[in-house]
């Protein structure tokens, strides 16, 4: 049986550690000894998905929220240890990191524990990171401690070659991957959209505008809430809908007060029903400054829902210009609120390019095809070094 272990740095619900599950579900199915590491639980949810998950799922407790920056230190390099031996102890064949200080920390801590095979994953371009990181990212791909770097985009892995200094044979791309059947327009969810309707107090007929993501400077929120009395000059019972949690709530909420706009804005938290919450919205909108290829997006077009993002790096290898959305200039509030006032109305249009988006997502990023990807480059890499299965060390 071979082993795999993927770690990410923080257990929450976004998109890196969608794939991490996506992932670690299809191994497990498919016999390796499967084990999801999270350097912390940001969001308490490790009980719960460890009742919901078969494999095993582990916190390595790295950061505990209200402890002071020594101490969180101190509790860091516990975790790292806890890391080590974990590895060692289970004689993991395959180390797979999935974020960018798992990429640094969890490769550095395999090497040294003997994995065989250490892939990184870049899943966002590094913009805005200090000169010295993206120096050490580089370095650490270009070395022998990794033997491959997983760009999810091809824009990603030109940033990576031309910014970063990453050698082109060091990494290869492959795309994600969503569950279409969570995004089918069933009767249930339809109804369920209702009811999340009427408990936000959003009346039926009102325009739902939906954007879903962190609250991080990245995810440009502030540029769609910019975009608001533009839209809502042409559709005054808009209702603009955000999910997701971030330190940026407070200026958000902060934002949306000083344009006398809070009637209009539902911030909804950290949400596990995204699925619902598309079936609910009549259009769904990215206004990122910089993303990877982002999940969220797949997950709206499978949903038949036409799209309205920012033209950034991997999310302009998903949607498809005049065909299943529309892309505009990041930081652009103007042009951003003049795209979704052209969508809201052009009912057919958006129905179609709604459509159009199913059928690209359901050819080209299906969860399958992505992890199938992922196992062919794991299983090149285990046959060029050779590597054998390996028993665990016995705890007897």
């Amino acid at each position: 049986m071979k082993r795999i272990a993927i770690l990410v740095t923080q257990l929450e619900l976004a998109g890196a550690q969608k794939v991490a599950f996506t992932q670690a579900r299809y191994f497990h199915r498919h016999g390796y000894e499967t084990t999801l590491c999270f350097f912390y639980d940001k969001y308490n949810l490790l009980t719960t998905v460890q009742q919901q998950e078969p494999f095993e799922i582990v916190s390595l407790e790295a950061k505990v929220a209200g402890k002071s920056a020594l101490t969180n230190i101190l509790y860091t390099i516990r975790a790292l240890w806890r890391l080590y031996w974990l590895l060692r102890n289970k004689r993991i064949q395959i180390l797979e990191t999935l974020t960018h200080y798992s990429n640094i920390l969890g490769i550095l801590v395999g090497w040294l524990a003997g994995v065989p095979i250490r892939i990184s994953s870049q899943r966002n371009t590094l913009i805005g990171f200090p000169k010295w990181f993206l120096w050490l990212d580089a370095t650490l791909v270009n070395s022998k401690l990794v033997d491959l770097m997983i760009s999810v985009s091809e824009e990603t892995r030109r940033f990576c070659i031309e910014n970063e200094g990453m050698f082109p044979e060091k990494i290869t791309t492959i795309l994600n991957g969503i569950n279409l059947t969570e995004y089918e327009n069933t009767t249930e969810k339809k109804n369920a959209a209702l009811q999340i309707r009427s408990a936000l107090n959003i009346p039926q007929n009102s325009p739902v505008i939906l954007t879903v993501g962190r609250l991080h400077p990245q995810k440009g929120h502030p540029y769609l809430i910019e975009s608001a009395p533009q839209i809502l000059a042409k559709f005054p019972d808009s209702i603009f809908v955000f999910a997701g949690e971030g330190d940026e709530r407070q200026s958000i909420e902060n934002h949306i007060l000083r344009l006398g706009l809070p009637d209009h804005f539902r911030l909804l938290g950290v949400r596990e029903d995204v699925p619902v919450l598309l079936q609910m919205a009549d259009l769904f909108v990215l206004p990122s400054i910089f993303e990877g290829l982002p999940n969220v997006v797949l997950e709206a077009m499978a949903s038949h829902r036409a799209v309205v993002a920012t033209k950034v790096d991997g999310t302009q290898e998903v949607v498809v210009e005049q065909d299943t959305g529309l892309l505009v200039p990041k930081a652009d509030p103007d042009t951003l609120a003049q795209a979704i006032i052209f969508l809201l109305q052009n009912t057919a249009q958006r129905e179609q390019m709604g459509l159009n988006g199913y059928l690209r997502v359901r050819e080209h990023f299906s969860e399958e095809l992505m992890c199938q990807n992922y196992e062919k480059t794991i299983l090149s890499l285990l046959q060029k070094k050779s590597i054998h299965e390996r028993e665990p060390v016995s705890n007897n």
